[in-house]
Parts: structure tokens; C-alpha cells; sequence
């Protein structure tokens, strides 16, 4: 089972009901795996990592793996985090008036969060409940 989660997902959308959900729909060692990525704006830094990992694990699931997925390429050694061509004006605007107001420059992502979940063959969930078997 997969999910994409925007930064602010936490807002809008209840982490707990949605990795409850994912526990019962997942067969024994079913994969549950979150994208998510973190977003500077405006002016503060949200990150939803750690809030759905603890509903995740709050709703018995096994943390696996985190996986962070590059979305600019390394050259020499170091991120070539440049904006896409239709993101370069208003990069250059929102630049422009960092500097004329002294502000830090805006940030680019750079890369976006894989987070791997499973159901145990023992948790709570397991005991005396399968999934249908259209689920997977």
C-alpha cells in the first residue's frame, strides 16, 4: 500500500485514522510505504517524518526503512539544486526580495522522504483478523 503525503498533510488529514486504516487493509508483512517531503514556508519549517511515524507505530505497524529520494543530481561531490525551468522566474523574484530585505534565500527541495512500514505477523491487529483476500 502506498501514500503520498504533502508536508502540511498533518493539517488537513488525521496521520492516526490513515495508518489505522493501513493496518487493517494489510495482509501479515503487508508494506505500507509513505512519500513524503518537508516544506519551508512560510518562513517555518514543517516536517511530517516523525508524526507519521508515531502513528504509524502507535497503530502497531513495524518502522522498516527510511529512504530519502534525490530530486537534484550530485555533481562533484556536492547537490546541483537548481529550479525547474517553470519554477526559475519566481525563484528569482522570491531571490530578488530576500535580498533587498535582507531575508535568507528561499530554499529548493532537494529531496523527498520514503517510509517504510509493515505488519507484524503478531500485533494486535493480526489476531483473529484477515483481510479479504481482494486486499493486498
Amino acid at each position: 500500500m502506498l501514500a503520498s503525503l504533502p508536508a502540511r498533510a498533518a493539517e488537513t488529514v488525521s496521520l492516526d485514522e490513515l495508518a489505522l486504516l493501513a493496518a487493517d487493509r494489510l495482509r501479515c508483512g503487508g508494506i505500507f510505504a509513505v512519500y513524503t517531503h518537508s516544506d519551508w514556508n512560510p518562513g517555518e519549517l514543517a516536517d511530517p517524518t516523525g508524526a507519521i511515524v508515531a502513528s504509524a507505530q502507535h497503530a502497531d505497524l513495524l518502522y522498516l526503512q527510511h529512504i530519502v529520494t534525490l530530486h537534484a543530481p550530485v555533481r562533484e561531490g556536492r547537490l546541483d539544486a537548481a529550479p525547474t525551468p517553470a519554477m526559475a522566474t519566481e525563484f528569482a523574484r522570491a531571490r530578488h526580495r530576500a535580498t533587498v530585505r535582507g531575508l535568507p534565500a528561499p530554499h529548493l527541495r532537494v529531496h523527498g522522504d520514503v517510509l517504510v512500514f509493515a505488519r507484524a505477523a503478531t500485533s494486535p491487529a493480526a489476531v483473529g483478523h484477515e483481510p479479504d483476500e481482494d486486499r493486498r
